[in-house]
């Protein structure tokens, strides 16, 4: 009976471990350019999907534990950020962006990190923010897991 212990033991410990339990991988730099036009590429598609305004998409494309913190502090979830972009509510989802970055560590999650300049939801003022999103795997594809935003001033400060 010692024997077979052993063999069984010897045979479990070469089995692979579980998926968690191990770091993730670190890619190449050339990989992560392609992640991070992945994600530049997904960005567009995203835009163009909310400006269609198609609710089932959106709401396939936002994580269902999805949470945005508003530059007050309030943390909306899925729900009503994709209410706000049905509203056509200046969101930093939509805004024209500079100085994004976007980098992948590991191939799981995305963050991308820009400034954007938007208008206020009454129309006339405009301010800048500093933006993030992370993005996570989803399948095949993405899905926006969080995202913060912090108003910089008016204008193009």
């Amino acid at each position: 009976m010692p024997k077979l212990l052993l063999v069984l033991v010897c045979a479990i410990s070469v089995l692979p471990m579980a998926a968690g339990a191990h770091p993730p991988p670190i890619l190449s730099v050339t990989q992560e350019k392609a992640f991070a036009e992945e994600i530049a590429a997904w960005r567009k598609e995203f835009a163009a999907i909310a400006k269609q305004k198609d609710v089932k998409k959106l709401r396939d494309l936002y994580a269902p534990s999805f949470v945005h913190t508003l530059t007050t502090g309030e943390q909306v979830g899925r729900d009503e950020r994709i209410a706000a972009l049905l509203a056509d509510a200046p969101v930093i989802e939509l805004a024209a962006a500079d100085y994004v970055k976007i980098r992948v560590p590991g191939g799981w999650t995305a963050i991308a990190t820009g400034r954007s300049t938007l208008g206020s939801p009454g129309g006339g003022k405009t301010n800048r923010y500093a933006w993030t999103v992370v993005y996570a795997r989803a399948g095949d594809g993405w899905q926006i897991a969080a995202s913060h935003e912090t108003r910089l001033g008016e204008g193009g400060r």
